[in-house]
C-alpha cells in the first residue's frame, strides 16, 4: 500500500483564534529587562475528533492496526498557532508541547495514550491550510508534498515524540523563511477504549530583540487553549 494514499478523510470544524500574551522566562538575567508581549500570537482552540475506524474497510488498514482497533480508540488532534510578524522583534523559534494523560492514571504497561503519528515530522515549508485531513492505511497523516524537506533545504519544522505520551513540534526561522503566519500541527492519538483522554498544551517562543538579543517567552494560555479532553465514554 502506498503511504501517501488516504483511506480516511476527516473534516475539521472551524475555530476562532484567541490572542495570548507572551511572558519572558526570567531564568536569564537579561530576560528581567524584557517586557511582556501582546498582539504577537494567537491560538485556535485545540480540536480532538474521533477517527471512525469502524467505517474503514479493514482490507485497506494494516493488519496490526485492525488488531489495535479492537481495544483502542484513535483521535485526530489539530493545533494552530498564528504568529504576527514584527521586523523590530522577529520570532526566531516556536515550540509547542503536548502531554497526553487519562484521569484514572492507567498509563503503565503501555496502556496510556500516545501520539501514533505526527505532522509535520520534518519540513522545510509551513504546512498548508486545509480543513480536511487524510490518513493512510497505517494511520499516518498524509502531508502535502510542499511540506516535505528536500536535500539542501534548511528544516523549518520538526516533530518529535511519536509513540510517546509527551511530544512536541519545534519551528525555527531559516534564512529562506521567517517565522510568521499560521503554523498547523496534527497528531493521531491512540488511547485505551472506554477511557477519557486529555491533552495538555504548552507554547513557548524565542524573540530576537535588538537591545537584548534572543529572549525566551512562554505563552499564557487560558483553560480553553491549555487543555482538551475527549468526550467521556
Amino acid at each position: 500500500m502506498q503511504e501517501d494514499v488516504s483511506v480516511v478523510r476527516l473534516v475539521l470544524p472551524a475555530t476562532e483564534a484567541v490572542d495570548v500574551h507572551l511572558e519572558p522566562r526570567s531564568y536569564l538575567s537579561r530576560a528581567d529587562r524584557a517586557q511582556r508581549l501582546s498582539g504577537r500570537m494567537s491560538l485556535g482552540a485545540p480540536i480532538l475528533v474521533p477517527i471512525p475506524v469502524a467505517s474503514v474497510d479493514a482490507g485497506v488498514l494494516e493488519p496490526y492496526l485492525v488488531r489495535e482497533a479492537a481495544t483502542s480508540v484513535f483521535y485526530l488532534l489539530h493545533l494552530v498557532v498564528n504568529l504576527r510578524p514584527d521586523d523590530r522583534a522577529p520570532f526566531a523559534e516556536l515550540g509547542v508541547g503536548v502531554a497526553l494523560s487519562c484521569p484514572d492514571g492507567a498509563t503503565g504497561n503501555g496502556s496510556g495514550p500516545i501520539a501514533w503519528s505526527l505532522s509535520p515530522l520534518r519540513a522545510a515549508e509551513t504546512t498548508g491550510v486545509s480543513t480536511t485531513v487524510g490518513l493512510n492505511g497505517k494511520f499516518g497523516i498524509v502531508e502535502p508534498q510542499a511540506t516535505r524537506t528536500v536535500e539542501g533545504q534548511s528544516e523549518y519544522a520538526i516533530g518529535m515524540g511519536e509513540r510517546e505520551s509527551d511530544f512536541e513540534w519545534r519551528f525555527t526561522a531559516t534564512p529562506a523563511r521567517g517565522l510568521a503566519g499560521a503554523q498547523h500541527m496534527y497528531a493521531v492519538v491512540k488511547a485505551r477504549g472506554g477511557t477519557e483522554t486529555r491533552a495538555d498544551i504548552i507554547v513557548s517562543a524565542s524573540v530576537r530583540l535588538s537591545a537584548l538579543g534572543l529572549i525566551p517567552y512562554r505563552a499564557e494560555l487560558p483553560p480553553l487553549l491549555a487543555r482538551i479532553a475527549s468526550p467521556c465514554p
